[in-house]
């Protein structure tokens, strides 16, 4: 028989568990299989001053009131403050929220381990610092580590983010997958505990937890639960490489993934980028929620930037299916130039919302000032799947051209928390305004010609307003001294390409025939990228280091195109990169 304390300590933990013991009740919660409990939270920021606009305009004296009501903070710190919290790990772009790093504080002070990676461009910001230092909290400096990662300042050229956001409380005395763990007595205490972790698309900042519109689902796993072990490779993929190491972070985490003992969950999968051939790709959950939509998609963006992802929401319209869409109103703005804050967007963003609007999608902005953002980042299908999580709906966020930023998404098929996100995205719809209501809707309707690639913004393109030089997303790593196409009026001149594989200097195996394929592919990627198909080329110029390879070339070249275009082959003394072939095209957009 159990004893009285034994019962009254457990209705205290649960207490503890439950939303009773927060002030703000989840918008959604469940148990899915496996006894993974759920939480679903979301910003959705009410503000009180003069002039709002559907409580979707806030300013900084509403931070407190909104973190109040969305509970975000008080369940970090819960979890920072749980008695059986042996170590917190987290993982985020920016760090800045101070009520939840002096609860770290605290937590280290008692002893757990806290470990934060970083992005490198925000690793000097004031509360990184603090939480290094945890200064007024005896010893906690000793138990907490800040890990830089990614890779130059924040829009700078060649930079990528770790942009993956997680926070992560282990029960576990060894905070690392079970299959990492030798010692049987540690294997058997973190086989019987628990592992709290998050995903979100909000950065763990003060607005993050209050004035923008975010979404955020709290997990809470058996440990060998393969949700909980597959964050925990990510973490021991993290501290595995250097903070300019991504494809060494792609083949640590698969390979701690292959070791998962537990079998992967039918209801949830989580896509972690970079990732290599033996991890499931971003873009494959992209693909499958997009396609498996009869009925309609509902999509909360912040960013969208690449045909990639609009021209198949195009595609789904044209087969029947309802396209809506809320945007931040940024998206209609290219930067202080065009009338908007610091934090307004770029080119592609307006290139999206005017391919999307012109195929029929049904599309709506939050209106919002330069401390606030609607920075969900989310697609439900019909009544059958969510995809969620830190990524904006960008080519480097989904790796699509090579290795591009860290990230984390989940694909969930749960009944429930998809009914929370359809609730959800109706009542961001509610805040938002139409095209014809909103103060800045004749923004979009502006020459894409007016904007150059340095960020999107107006104003540095030459003097000749019909010419515009585009840059890849996947190629700004490298470095190169030329961009990959320039347009001028409606002809797209696209930059000689070789085979090398995206994102890299290797060249692609198979000899010719092998590099040949890889260059059209990467031909066909700029193409689309800048709104032309390999349909729409006119000429081609090819450059063999031996002439005598023109026949083996042909046989992939004439596969790529239906009406062959003009053309020119000519033999060079040497290519770069020691390459079999390049080329270069020019089509019409």
């Amino acid at each position: 028989m159990k004893s009285a304390t034994f019962w009254l300590g457990v209705i205290v933990l649960a207490a503890f568990e439950s939303t009773a013991a927060l002030g703000a009740e989840p918008f959604a919660q469940g148990k899915a299989l496996n006894d993974l409990r759920w939480e679903l939270r979301f910003n959705f920021p009410k503000c009180r001053h003069e002039g709002h606009a559907r409580d979707a305009w806030c300013q900084k004296e509403d931070i407190r009131s909104a973190a109040n009501d969305a509970g975000i903070e008080e369940k970090l710190i819960a979890w920072a403050s749980h008695e059986k919290t042996r170590s917190i790990q987290m993982a985020y772009f920016s760090f800045s929220n101070q009520p939840v790093r002096e609860a770290l504080c605290e937590a280290a002070e008692r002893g757990v381990a806290v470990t934060l990676y970083i992005d490198q461009s925000n690793e000097k910001h004031r509360n990184v610092q603090a939480l290094d230092d945890c200064e007024g909290f005896v010893g906690a400096a000793e138990n907490t580590t800040i890990v830089p990662k990614g890779k130059g300042p924040f829009g700078s050229r060649g930079a990528y983010l770790l942009h993956i956001k997680i926070f992560l409380a282990s029960e576990s005395r060894s905070p690392v997958p079970l299959s990492s763990i030798d010692n049987e007595e540690d294997y058997a205490f973190a086989l019987a505990g628990r592992t709290r972790f998050t995903s979100s698309s909000a950065n763990l900042s003060t607005y993050g937890t209050s004035l923008h519109f975010e979404n955020w689902i709290f997990f809470n796993a058996p440990t060998n639960d393969y949700l909980a072990q597959a964050n925990l490779c990510i973490f021991s993929a993290l501290a595995a490489t250097g903070r300019d190491a991504r494809s060494r972070f792609a083949a640590k985490y698969a390979a701690c993934r292959t070791q998962i003992e537990s079998p992967p969950r039918d209801d949830i999968e989580l896509f972690v980028t970079p990732h290599d051939s033996l991890s499931p790709k971003m873009s494959d959950g992209l693909s499958r929620i997009l396609a498996e939509a009869e009925d309609e998609l509902l999509v909360a963006a912040h960013r969208l930037t690449t045909g990639k992802i609009y021209n198949p929401l195009i595609e789904r319209i044209s087969s029947g299916v309802d396209v809506s869409v809320v945007f931040d109103d940024d998206i209609l703005r290219t930067g202080v130039v065009d009338g908007g804050p610091v934090l307004s967007v770029g080119v592609w963003d307006v290139k999206a919302d005017r391919a999307l609007r012109d195929a029929g999608a049904k599309l709506s902005y939050m209106e919002t000032r330069p401390n606030q953002l609607h920075h969900n980042k989310f697609i439900v299908a019909d009544r059958k799947l969510v995809l969620q999580g830190a990524p904006n709906f960008t080519a480097a966020a989904f790796n699509l051209y090579g290795l591009g930023h860290y990230e984390n998404l989940y694909l969930i098929e749960d009944k429930k928390i998809i009914r929370a996100y359809r609730t959800a995205w109706r009542r961001l719809h509610k805040l938002a305004t139409s095209r014809p209501d909103h103060p800045v809707g004749d923004h979009a309707d502006r020459p894409l010609r007016d904007f150059s690639r340095s960020g999107g913004k107006a104003g540095s393109a030459p003097s000749d307003a019909n010419v515009a030089y585009l840059n890849m997303p996947g190629m700004e790593d490298l470095g190169l001294p030329f961009s990959a196409a320039v347009r001028v009026d409606n002809t797209l001149y696209v930059s000689g390409n070789v085979g090398n594989i995206p994102g890299t200097l290797d060249l692609a195996p198979g000899g010719i025939q092998g590099e040949t394929k890889q260059t059209l592919d990467n031909i066909k990627a700029v193409l689309e990228q800048f709104g032309s198909s390999m349909d729409k080329v006119v000429k081609c110029t090819i450059f063999l280091a031996d002439i005598g390879e023109w026949g083996a070339m042909n046989e992939v070249y004439r596969t790529y195109f239906k009406n062959p275009p003009a053309r020119s082959a000519l033999g060079a003394s040497g290519l770069a990169l020691g390459a079999r072939v390049e080329i270069e095209c020019i089509a019409t957009m």
